[in-house]
């Protein structure tokens, strides 16, 4: 059984502020099925259900079919394929979906006790910054949270890597108006404000919901692509 864990963590400290896994341990699925049948939930809207938090062993299956139907699975990897896909033989799978709206919802509730601004940056999951700016209409409104999403590419050939990463200090040395030396001699914190300087000039006027292409490629992180979500 393969299931998500979803966490927000500070961008300075790496304190971890809030851990969610997809999954209730309390959930008896036989059970809630049978409820599901007797109440008439599972003719109703998701939204509406007493458990609609939670996959349904029928809908599972039917949503396990939609995307491996025109999968090509080697025979010898099936076994461990199907063990990834399946339901907990004890407990209930929590949607992602709802796992994204609640963990959104729950960080919500810090937001009063600081007297300060919120930049909330996630990875390229359109569901997952759906739910923070449902959740957080009103501080978006009154600008105390921003909501960004930062996509880069993670396969990639050590050719290609190290061309992006030499196109990426070619054009930061040229951006800083420094050489090769000048530029691999400056402290990290230095150079990461220097960056940040840089970034915010090309930001300036950015189409709002058009993405921006990050110029300057590392070994680690390439082809950053940075979707802001807010103004």
């Amino acid at each position: 059984m393969a299931v998500q864990h979803l966490c927000t963590a500070h961008a300075n400290s790496g304190l971890i502020v809030f851990g969610h896994l997809q999954f209730n341990p309390a959930g008896d699925m036989e059970q809630i099925e049978i409820d599901m049948a007797v109440n008439g939930d599972l003719a109703k809207d998701r939204c509406w259900r007493r458990h609609g938090r939670l996959w349904t062993a029928s809908e599972f299956k039917k949503y396990l079919n939609d995307i491996i139907k025109e999968a090509e699975i080697d025979p010898e990897l099936l076994a461990d394929v199907d063990l990834g896909l399946q339901l907990p033989h004890e407990g209930g799978l929590v949607r992602q979906d709802i796992q994204q709206y609640a963990h959104a919802l729950m960080l919500r509730r810090m937001v009063p006790k600081f007297d300060c601004r919120f930049f909330f940056v996630q990875d390229g999951d359109a569901g997952l910054s759906k739910a923070f700016l449902a959740a957080f209409v009103p501080e978006v409104a009154a600008g105390r949270v921003d909501v960004a999403t930062v996509s880069f590419a993670k396969y990639e050939f050590n050719d290609v890597r190290e061309v992006l990463y030499a196109q990426g200090r070619k054009e930061l040395r040229n951006n800083l108006n420094l050489t090769a030396q000048q530029l691999d001699s400056l402290p990290e914190f230095v150079l990461n404000e220097e960056i940040g300087r840089e970034i915010v000039k090309r930001l300036v006027g950015h189409p709002l919901g058009s993405p921006f292409a990050w110029p300057y490629h590392t070994k680690y992180k390439r082809s950053r692509v940075v979707d802001l979500k807010t103004d």
